[in-house]
């Protein structure tokens, strides 16, 4: 994750002819591009710049997979689009790497090849120049050598006055106006305190490492996005006659969710009410690496059912706002944290989909421990084949006794009558192996399945709840007040 997203202001103007037939060439170099580092492919092995005469050291130089494509296009580029400056190549190749990169990320499906259909230009900071005179702004931008072309508009974003004064990034050139973007270069200090979340549908569970442990609810996001959902189920009811306006009123539904459920997500997490970062404070953010989880559980019949729910998971913008808010944070990875307990690395099973049972512990919210499992992974470094780090291995025994009673003290929230038939997923055991997949779907009561009880003949007071367990019997559940 990069430590300083950019911030970009939209700047709405008309687009000169000149940078509009540019914009069609630029789209020409960059679909090309693609097309040349997909079949060459190039980025997936390294190669090094030669070693110089008097260089000794022995440890050549790596060659960034955007100037191996450049490089390996002047010629072309020269001979085509040679009324443009070389570095619109530059900029062109840095466009086409991102885009080569995405595609890989997703899967590197050879049948949906990244292309640009509509005209665009992303062009580096040396391509541009940015002067305000007379309280106009000026953008001159250069389309060839000694060439330029100057847009004169006004920028009313509330937001210029601050972000102006940072670092002038890339230029994004579409039909109805420009996009600046700008980098703050400003050092983030390392912390000596660390956090990190578990972020789930319907609510958000952070833990601190001086042991505090906090529930954020979204249960406000999710209403509204159900309701959107049954306006477009309607809406694609009544309008079958006239599609037309049916994509029309579907369109206009779609932005009006979007923008409610980004307003609400940005007052929950530094805005009104603040519930996160205040939470957090200056510490390292640990965030949940969660990019391919929903590919992962809808490629087979596991997660299928689940296309509707899976669809309307914000975890994506979540952690895009969090990222730009806080830029001291890193992504941990999230595979295993419902499988082992961050207390004594045993095998955990699940009665229900929000409940984790540890043999030694007892039982836990299933969403407050696998916050406390990513603390520890924000705090380590693991070793492929080694044993997963535990708490006591990183915090002090006052801490971790801490997040061990608050951990416990989820318990009460976790009874809150969750009935058995209850239509749950969770996203990280929606597909996982046999020995770690919830038994949500053998439940037929209220009680806990015997195969997920120890042998051990104990008494566990969890709460308000008795629970008695014996050897050989179904479990019984006591009401005591």
């Amino acid at each position: 994750m990069p430590i300083n997203e950019p911030d970009v202001i939209p700047v709405n103007c008309s687009i000169p002819p000149e940078l509009l037939s540019m914009m069609d060439d630029y789209k020409s170099i960059v679909n090309h591009l693609i097309s040349f580092g997909i079949h060459h492919k190039i980025g997936l092995e390294k190669h090094y710049y030669p070693l110089a005469s008097t260089d000794d050291s022995g440890k050549p130089k790596p060659i960034p997979p955007f100037r191996e494509l450049r490089d390996s296009n002047m010629g072309w580029f020269r001979e085509y689009y040679g009324k443009y400056p070389v570095h619109y190549l530059g900029a062109a190749s840095s466009f086409a790497m991102q885009l080569i990169k995405s595609w890989r990320t997703l899967g590197g499906d050879i049948t949906s090849i990244p292309h640009l259909r509509k005209p665009i230009a992303r062009l580096d900071n040396d391509l541009y120049t940015i002067n305000k005179i007379n309280n106009k702004l000026q953008i001159e931008i250069k389309t060839a050598p000694r060439k330029s072309v100057i847009i004169e508009t006004d920028v009313n974003h509330r937001h210029w006055a601050a972000w102006s004064q940072n670092r002038k990034g890339a230029l994004v050139i579409v039909p109805d106006g420009l996009r600046l973007c700008f980098t703050d270069d400003t050092a983030v200090p390392k912390a000596n305190e660390s956090a990190a979340y578990d972020f789930n549908f319907e609510r958000v569970v952070l833990a601190r490492s001086d042991g505090e442990i906090k529930e954020v609810d979204l249960k406000d996001v999710m209403l509204i996005q159900k309701r959107h959902r049954t306006k477009r189920i309607s809406v694609q009811r009544t309008m079958r006659h006239n599609p037309t306006k049916g994509e029309r009123l579907t369109t206009k539904n779609s932005g009006r969710e979007h923008a409610r459920v980004e307003d609400l997500l940005h007052k929950k997490i530094h805005g009104k009410n603040n519930e996160i970062l205040s939470f957090v404070g200056d510490r390292h953010l640990g965030v949940e690496d969660l990019h391919r989880t929903t590919k992962d559980i809808l490629k087979d019949d596991h997660g299928t059912k689940h296309n509707v729910r899976m669809s309307s998971w914000i975890h994506g913008a979540f952690e895009q706002i969090i990222a730009h808010h806080h830029p001291d944070s890193s992504l941990y990875y999230t595979r295993g944290t419902s499988r082992y307990c961050p207390f004594c690395s045993s095998n955990l099973t699940h009665p229900t989909w929000k409940q984790s049972k540890c043999v030694t512990h007892g039982l836990f919210d299933r969403d407050w421990l696998e916050a406390v499992s990513g603390l520890v992974r924000t705090n380590t470094k693991h070793r492929k084949g080694h044993p997963w780090a535990i708490v006591s291995d990183i915090f002090p025994e006052p801490i971790e006794a801490k997040l061990l009673h608050n951990s416990l003290l989820s318990s009460n929230m976790m009874i809150r009558g969750l009935s058995p038939e209850m239509e749950s997923v969770h996203p990280e055991c929606a597909i996982l192996s046999p020995e770690a997949r919830s038994d949500i779907g053998n439940i037929h009561s209220d009680i806990v399945m015997h195969e997920n009880r120890s042998d051990v003949d104990n008494r566990q007071i969890i709460g308000s709840v008795e629970i008695l367990t014996e050897p050989g019997n179904d479990a019984n559940f006591n009401m005591e007040k």
